[in-house]
């Protein structure tokens, strides 16, 4: 788990009260980087090339693109750096914007959770505002409402107490969020509804943490087979550079010689 440096930033009547943090995410999935794409000939790995869409620049390096914000499908603004820097000012900062009570939040909106503590390499009497913070919000149903980014994005949290730390649920800026509202018009009569019940009733109980990803379990069995393709690298032919700096006469001479490697073509039988 990787937590990296931030503050919590709460508004007071004596101005902002910076509270330095770490936070991580609490996600994460060990099936990423199992499988992958291989090529049909060698077995490979295959790459990403990118390219432009626009001139004849067919080989572009990651580190050499530019970073832009789409207007629509002809216009971008191409980010300069004091634009770069613009944007991710408020990066490190998870920002309170007001608080909510747990029974308001709605659980469908929440897509994650991620893991908030002190600082340790930060002053005791810092740390103290943290805990403080924390137990503040461990002693009734409010929550804070937290503005905050990760992975380049910002997102809508809930940022709440539990045990010893603070921890922010993702959720859902309401423009993203989709509610179902169909309703089903279906009375049931007694004896169906006791008959439903009853139904429910017999699922028996189950430890939730026993049950595992069948299909990650499945791809390691197959790595612990021992079923593994090595992929010795190819030679490649060294490509004649007409525009070589050697003499003429050699490029002439690999030329021709490349020349009679190939196939020469069956003559055409004469018609009687």
């Amino acid at each position: 788990m990787r937590f990296t440096k931030n503050y919590i930033i709460v508004e007071t009547s004596n101005g902002p009260l910076n509270i330095p943090c770490k936070i991580a995410n609490s996600i994460s999935s060990s099936s990423n980087g199992l499988t992958c794409m291989a090529c049909p000939d060698c077995k490979g790995d295959i790459g990403m090339t990118y390219f432009c869409k626009s001139c004849d620049k067919q080989k572009i390096a990651r580190g050499d693109t530019e970073q832009a914000i789409r207007i629509d499908k002809e216009n971008k603004i191409v980010l300069t750096d004091e634009l770069k820097e613009s944007i991710s000012s408020s990066d490190k900062i998870i920002e309170v914007l007001g608080s909510i009570s747990t029974d308001e939040i709605d659980q469908h909106r929440i897509t994650g959770s991620f893991y908030v503590i002190p600082d340790e390499k930060t002053p005791k009497n810092i740390q103290k505002l943290f805990v403080r913070l924390q137990k503040g919000l461990l002693s009734g149903k409010t929550n804070f409402i937290v503005r905050f980014n990760t992975s380049s994005k910002q997102k809508l949290g809930i940022l709440r107490a539990e045990n010893n730390i603070l921890v922010i649920l993702n959720y859902a800026f309401v423009s993203d969020y989709t509610k179902h509202e169909q309703e089903v018009n279906i009375e049931l009569t007694k004896e169906e509804l006791t008959s439903s019940i009853s139904f429910v009733n017999k699922i028996k109980p189950i430890e939730i943490d026993s049950i595992t990803d069948v299909r990650r379990d499945k791809i390691q069995s197959i790595i612990e087979s021992g079923e593994v393709v090595n992929v010795e690298p190819i030679e490649k032919e060294p490509e004649i550079d007409p525009f070589a700096s050697e003499p003429i006469e050699v490029i002439a001479e690999k030329l021709i010689a490349e020349s009679k490697k190939e196939k020469p073509l069956k003559p055409r039988s004469k018609k009687a």
